[in-house]
């Protein structure tokens, strides 16, 4: 249990902030996130502040970190009763991870407050949870971390940037000190740290933001042009760690279980020590270069210093508003989808309607009760209207809440800095600050060496709106202050994010984003993921949208559309305290309305059935079909699914045992009357009346499905008034109908056996009657049968079992559901040396009505993960199409593991944990396997590397069996499919 605990968190996760007012905003974000189980992937966590508010560099920062980690550790060492001997026994096995993030954000000031780390994104988890930089940040470094260090190791990086370097196996278990870096053209090197190693990878030099001469001189350019980029990812082995806070003078007093601090680093904590940074100060020394603190060369000085080269890597900065704007339209990275239009991005948002905006603009956190026109390149974050907003282009706002009380609102431009003083050229609205100063001398900013930053410009408002309204004027060039902004007492952006009410922030924050959710599901707005806005609703919001559905769904005439309505409609109502199933059970309803439609209109389409003579007294009509496997694409043949985008399956009629699964006999007998046997249940029963063929037929009655098979096949203009009238409406003259039907498959097999029975019924029943239906015809009766009894389902099934060999199945979106069938091989691994499938029956039965309905509820909700599966379901199948006309084995078995994959994203009840757990330890074995059909219990079917390997999954699972009624069937590819004889 402990090394399971080792690889899959990290033990301690540590943020480091510029000042205790930017710690404690981290902190209310952390614990946001804890509540909500977000931080999963960590132990524990700790922020801790530069000492005293003063910059202390990121060198003095991990210093300080790991101090408080070695603090914090060693009082849960004490309350376990463990008296550790020495620092190293601390840290024992402690994975740490220290994310550095002490900047102001000046730059980016509309979220100065809450810090880069934590900017929200237009993005979403698989869960449907909103997503911040922090989220893929924390995800990425987590993963490489994981991977690829040892216990003891610290792995340090940087809070403003996401690399993804997770995309990439990374060996960071070297001893000393490990660099990871990526090669990346020279105006990307100017800027940051450089790497120049040998051939094994030791580090010669590292250079701190180079020019192109600089990199040349020292070897630093690679043939290409390029050099090697510092990621920011530093690794610490134990060892080093060690010995850089012993070097730094923090020592363990073992006898009194404490850590004592000498200088230097006393005064790294009472903030008297320069700044040190980790890259420009402790890498520059470790490379033994030349460096201006002795004592951290001399540490450092036989502590071995590497770096791993990965091949790319993202480097997604978001640092400036214009950068922040940029995410807009042209880098679409941190965003849902790649394939948006460009437009504004706009977050947690009421009034989000009312909004009419130009290229790039940024809206998050707002609400706007009139129209509020943005004319582009503009940020608008937190800020509140009561009557029509107009903002020029170029133009930004924030309004933040203060622990005081009140609100500050902080105005600014797309290119302002905070940086540059004012006599130096700062800028407010892209202008010159000095002039604003000289045009309003009652700005009373006496010192003009400062920065707009410092600038005390911005005015403490009672409300949100009235913090708007008295810095609007800034934006005209020729407006003087207004009125409000004279009487208020002014604060500088510096102040204003020192006092900020960081949980007020979070809270007003989270209201909005359910507000938000509700107006997109009241007017629609987000169609391919309403289910991942649900959870962002309030049960306030869930109402208000609830009422909304409820009134949308009466006016809806077009069924699909309306069962989702209705599904949404009852996913608000769960969310609100309301039983959802009625509002479940009206949207089925829909959905099973479709499918009449579709299955009318493909009766109508295809009535290519020739009239012959019946079966004559004592005469039988035999119809056998195969079982199927489906290999690629299900749950896209499943109404309304295949309806809204076509349905596109490949799947091998089999046969189990050396027969086919599935018989249907169609008896004319002397007595009159109509007789229902299945031979497989031992059951027989006599249909007396009329009524018994007629809706609504119950699913769960063992005869419901020769009923409603021999109505379907009798149905007329005049319906007949007797058993002995539906009789004689197939054939003329006496006598009466005996029914068989045999299965020699179990119930809940996986293998598509109820509707491939239905289907084989029908073609019985069709020959007894004189008739000879087309398989399209047939296709299309399948489907009515469905319905009437109520089990819904697709087309795949009876498709697979009728037609033979393995095939590609399509249909194109519309009501016509016929599928078109394509016939890719009659073998499937026939190479004696090749791959073998087997069949395995498991013992468990699961029946596909209840997990059909979950997988339908959640296309109609439009849950993303869903829509994501049966876009790669269709792709994949076309992709297995292609690997079996090519006979690619190893193809077909990687296709058929992703296939199982998607399905289980589909449905995550899909698997079966005993099921899981065999085919772990099979896994050397096995290419592939999957749980046939819907319902993921019955059978079996696995890919074996080859005939040794069948051998051993064999002897295995005889020896081994899941439970008494497991056992091995024999399965090939059926050539037949549908066969109908008389006897």
């Amino acid at each position: 249990m402990p090394r399971l605990r080792e690889t899959t968190q990290i033990d301690w996760l540590v943020i480091t902030a510029s000042s205790r007012a930017q710690a404690a905003g981290y902190r209310q974000n952390l614990r946001e996130r804890a509540s909500r189980g977000a931080l999963a992937s960590v132990r524990r966590w700790l922020v801790v502040p530069d000492p005293h508010d003063k910059r202390a560099g990121s060198g003095n920062a991990t210093l300080v970190a790991l101090a408080r980690v070695l603090g914090a550790r060693l009082a849960e060492l004490r309350r376990e009763h463990k008296r550790p001997a020495s620092i190293e026994g601390i840290l024992e096995g402690q994975r740490l991870l220290i994310i550095h993030s002490g900047g102001d954000s000046r730059r980016l000031t509309a979220y100065a407050a809450c810090g880069k780390l934590f900017l929200p994104l237009d993005r979403r988890d698989p869960s449907g949870t909103p997503l911040s930089m922090f989220d893929l940040i924390l995800r990425d470094l987590v993963s490489v971390h994981l991977r690829g260090t040892n216990p003891g190791s610290t792995l340090i990086a940087s809070g403003d940037v996401l690399l993804n370097a997770s995309a990439h196996t990374i060996d960071l278990k070297s001893p000393g000190i490990t660099g990871v870096a990526f090669p990346a053209p020279v105006e990307t090197a100017r800027r940051h740290g450089v790497y120049v190693p040998d051939a094994s990878g030791r580090v010669k030099m590292y250079l701190q933001k180079p020019d192109q001469e600089a990199m040349r001189r020292e070897g630093a350019l690679a043939r290409d042009g390029r050099a090697l980029v510092d990621s920011g990812i530093v690794v610490l082995d134990k060892p080093t760690v060690l010995r850089l806070v012993r070097s730094f003078g923090l020592t363990l007093d073992a006898g009194r279980e404490r850590l004592r601090f000498q200088p230097p680093f006393t005064r790294i904590i009472e903030a008297s020590s320069p700044p040190m940074d980790m890259y420009a100060d402790v890498l520059v020394a470790a490379a033994g270069e030349t460096s201006k603190m002795p004592m951290l060369a001399k540490a450092l000085r036989s502590v071995p210093f590497n770096v791993r080269i990965i091949p790319s890597c993202d480097f997604l900065h978001v640092g400036t508003t214009a950068e922040l704007l940029s995410l807009a339209t042209s880098d679409r990275r941190l965003r849902d989808t790649s394939n948006i239009a460009p437009g504004p991005v706009v977050l947690a948002t009421a009034g989000h309607s009312r909004i009419t905006a130009g290229v790039n603009c940024w809206i998050d956190a707002c609400s706007f009760q009139h129209a509020a026109r943005f004319q582009g390149d503009n940020v608008a974050v937190g800020i509140e209207t009561d009557r029509p907003l107009s903002m020029p282009q170029g133009w930004g706002v924030v309004i933040l809440p203060l622990t005081r009380g009140g609100f500050v609102g902080i105005a600014f431009g797309k290119s302002d800095d905070f940086k540059t003083p004012i006599e130096q050229g700062g800028t407010l609205g892209g202008k010159p600050l000095i002039e604003q100063v000289r045009r309003v001398e009652r700005m009373s900013i006496t010192d003009r060496a400062c920065s707009l930053y410092d600038a005390p410009l911005w005015p403490v408002a009672k409300t949100r709106k009235d913090a708007l309204k008295s810095i609007e004027w800034m934006w005209s060039t020729d407006a003087l202050p207004s009125s409000a902004w004279l009487r208020a007492p002014r604060l500088s952006v510096a102040e204003a994010v020192r006092t900020c009410d960081h949980a007020s922030m979070i809270e007003h924050r989270r209201t909005l984003v359910s507000q938000h959710a509700a107006e997109a599901i009241t007017h629609g707005t987000k169609p391919d993921g309403t289910s991942s806005v649900l959870q962002d609703l309030l049960p306030r919001d869930a109402a208000r949208a609830l009422a909304a559905c409820s009134e949308r769904a009466k006016k809806q005439k077009e069924p699909a559309a309306k069962a989702s309505t209705l599904w949404i409609a009852s996913d608000l109502a769960r969310i609100v305290g309301r039983d959802p199933t009625p509002l479940r059970d009206r949207a089925m309803a829909c959905v099973a309305e479709a499918v009449e439609r579709s299955a009318a209109q493909a009766q109508r389409a295809d009535r290519k059935s020739t009239r012959t003579e019946a079966i004559l007294p004592n005469q039988a009509s035999w119809a056998s079909c195969p079982a199927r496997v489906d290999l690629a694409g299900g749950w896209s043949d499943t109404p309304p699914i295949c309806h809204d985008l076509g349905g596109t399956v490949v799947n091998a009629a089999v046969r189990v045992g050396g027969h086919a699964a599935v018989h249907a006999i169609v008896m004319r007998t002397e007595r009159p009357g109509i007789t229902v046997t299945s031979t497989d249940l031992g059951r027989t029963t006599s249909i007396r009346t009329t009524a018994e063929l007629r809706l609504p037929f119950d699913p769960t009655r063992w005869a419901s499905l020769a009923c409603a098979a021999i109505a379907l096949n009798t149905e007329s203009d005049d319906p007949p008034r007797s058993i002995n009238e539906v009789c004689r409406t197939m054939w003329d003259g006496p006598g009466g109908l005996h029914v068989t039907t045999y299965s020699t498959l179990p119930k809940g097999s996986g293998l598509g056996t109820s509707s491939i029975l239905g289907a084989t019924l029908l073609a019985a029943l069709a020959d007894a009657s004189g008739r000879t239906m087309t398989v399209e015809h047939l296709f299309a009766q399948t489907l009515r049968l469905e319905q009437m009894l109520g089990t819904g389902g697709g087309w795949q099934d009876q498709a697979g079992g009728l037609t033979p060999g393995v095939k590609l199945l399509t249909t194109s979106p519309g009501f016509d559901q016929v599928p078109r069938v394509s016939t890719l091989s009659d073998r499937l691994f026939s190479d004696r040396n090749g791959p073998r499938m087997l069949l395995y029956f498991t013992g468990e039965r699961r029946m596909a009505r209840g997990i059909l309905r979950g997988v339908v509820g959640r296309y109609l909700a439009r849950d993303p993960r869903m829509l994501r599966a049966l876009v790669a379901l269709k792709s994949g199948a076309n992709a297995m199409a292609d690997a079996v006309k090519a006979g690619d084995n190893s193809e077909i078995a990687a296709r058929l593991a992703e296939y199982w994959s998607l399905k289980r994203a589909a449905d995550p009840g899909a698997s079966l944990p005993s099921v899981e757990s065999i085919t772990h330890k099979l896994r050397d074995d096995l290419l592939a396997w999957e749980l046939p059909g819907a319902g993921g219990g019955g059978y079996l079917f696995m890919i074996a590397r080859d005939a040794d390997a069948e051998h051993r999954i064999r002897l295995y699972l005889r020896k081994n069996p899941l439970n008494v009624e497991s056992r091995f069937a024999d399965v090939e590819i059926d050539v037949r499919g549908l066969a109908v004889r008389r006897t």
